[in-house]
């Protein structure tokens, strides 16, 4: 019997060591056999230690979670993207392009907190009334400030359907308990793209995957047949995703010859130069790109090369800040090793996520004036003679003034409880003359007085409201829209839907007579 644990201790042991020499080999050369014999001598105390462990500690172990806990334990002094993958974990991962099992939220630490950023619509999130800027303390009992990143998404995504209680407080308020149950969440690079209006295109982009930039030519043609003359390309929210699909995404917008993004690290094969190849090129027509806090990683190389050469406006709020590149090792057991390599620079060799931008905050409190928070950025001049930043995130030439709208409790609790699906089933069933073209749908198709009225019969609700509440009224009429929208057409439809009513889509195509100027 002990021979078989010894021969999986020592296979253990192996991949202890072959993430020990991943991680010393970016060292110099010259330092190299010295460090090797160095920590050669360490690894075989660490060796001694776990195998003492194992033989002699007074209550059994589980070998598989030591051995973890001493591979996190050595990485806790590097950054935070830096980690080790389970065989489980490394495959949950990989597979996540066609979709993942989870809550639809995604946070941010931000001053020591665990903040939202975003929530997936229809998300279990969602519908339990968790919103953007809650603080999130607690998950399934455990504080979330002693947990690691991958820990963290573990817990929110698990190995399957189940629930998940969550302690977040709202602004203001009390600590509260949420109970959500994971589900199935659809993943698409890209999951609408429509025409705004007769001559806006829109698409939006979630993230960053192998199918990307072909899902962008067949967005780009079909919007370009319908009269597009101008586009935005929706990056909010979007956490970034493969390097070599955002490069190949910008160089559709990017002239050829014209560098795209540089990586920088210790290794040669880490100090990469993307070049434009232009091969797709898309035609120069005025594009503005969305982004906010949820925007990171690819998602900000794509945006700032647009940003650098000129070639679009960038619009909404400071983006995440995550300027670091991770290599995967994989090992021979099915897990494998991610870690930060290099650091990327944008065309005009700005860092948007370094140390030293660190003291640049990206969520200012907003009672700094606009005029201050500019002075915390460093200024940079664009080809064309435009003043841009660096700093801790990519930050817009042009920032919305738009506060997002909070959906009303009430609503919130509807939503939990399915109440605008369950209505919308309903009226799709009865109108079968409402599943016939998209773009006709949501030219001739309103949410009425008459199915309001009626939806309030159906949900026991006091009708009066639509006169006494508008802006009530009038979340209860989108929320029925999407939800319509949804069962007739899935995500784009309820994505379309939204996108309609966004006050941000709005506002931002005010700016395309300067990001027209570009083009001069």
């Amino acid at each position: 019997m002990c021979s078989v644990k010894c021969s999986n201790w020592y296979y253990k042991y192996l991949i202890i060591l072959a993430i020990i020499i991943f991680m010393i080999v970016v060292r110099l050369p010259q330092q190299l056999a010295h460090a090797t014999q160095k920590v050669y001598n360490k690894w075989m105390i660490l060796t001694m230690i776990l195998d003492n462990i194992e033989r002699n500690y007074i209550n059994e172990i589980d070998s598989d979670l030591l051995l973890k806990n001493a591979i996190n334990g050595m990485l806790s002094g590097l950054d935070q993207y830096s980690v080790y993958l389970t065989a489980e974990e490394y495959k949950d991962r990989e597979t996540k392009n066609l979709g993942y099992v989870g809550l639809g939220l995604r946070f941010k630490q931000i001053k020591g907190q665990y903040v939202l950023v975003s929530i997936s619509d229809n998300s279990p999130a969602f519908r339990a009334g968790l919103l953007v800027g809650d603080n999130i303390m607690e998950i399934d009992g455990r504080q979330i400030s002693v947990l690691r990143e991958e820990q963290i998404q573990s817990l929110l995504e698990g190995a399957g359907h189940g629930k998940v209680t969550i302690l977040a407080k709202h602004s203001g308020s009390e600590p509260r308990k949420y109970i959500l149950n994971r589900t199935f969440i659809a993943v698409k690079s890209i999951p609408g793209f429509f025409m705004l209006n007769n001559t806006t295109g829109y698409i939006k982009i979630t993230h960053f995957m192998s199918t990307t930039p072909d899902e962008l030519d067949i967005a780009y043609k079909y919007l370009f047949s319908r009269g597009m003359k101008q586009i935005i390309v929706d990056l909010r929210d979007n956490s970034g995703g493969s390097l070599l699909a955002g490069i190949q995404a910008a160089d559709r917008f990017i002239s050829k010859g014209k560098v795209i993004v540089t990586t920088r690290g210790k290794t040669p094969q880490a100090n990469q130069k993307y070049i434009a190849t232009a091969l797709p090129a898309f035609a120069d027509i005025p594009l503005i790109v969305m982004v906010n806090a949820g925007t990171a990683s690819v998602a900000e190389i794509f945006a700032a090369a647009i940003q650098d050469w000129d070639r679009g406006l960038l619009f909404g709020e400071v983006t995440y800040g995550k300027a670091c590149v991770q290599t995967e090792f994989p090992f021979p057991d099915g897990s494998a090793l991610l870690l930060t390599t290099a650091y990327y620079h944008t065309p005009l060799g700005r860092m948007i996520g370094s140390e030293e931008n660190a003291a640049y905050d990206a969520n200012a409190d907003e009672s700094v004036s606009a005029s201050s928070e500019i002075q915390r950025w460093h200024e940079i001049k664009t080809p064309k003679g435009r003043i841009i930043y660096e700093g801790n995130g990519l930050r817009p030439d042009i920032i919305s003034t738009v506060k997002t709208e909070s959906i009303s409790k009430s609503v919130r609790e509807m939503y939990a409880r399915n109440v605008f699906l369950n209505y919308a089933e309903k009226l799709v069933q009865t109108s079968p003359n409402l599943k016939t073209d998209i773009d006709r749908f949501f030219l001739e198709f309103s949410i009425t007085e008459n199915i309001l009225a009626e939806f309030y019969r159906s949900a026991k609700m006091n009708e009066n409201m639509a006169e006494s509440d508008p802006a009530f009224n009038q979340q209860i009429k989108q929320a029925l829209m999407q939800e319509t929208a949804f069962i007739l057409w899935g995500i784009e439809g309820a994505l379309r839907a939204a996108a309609i009513k966004d006050q941000r889509i709005q506002e931002s195509l005010a700016s395309f007579p300067k990001a027209a100027l570009l083009l001069l």
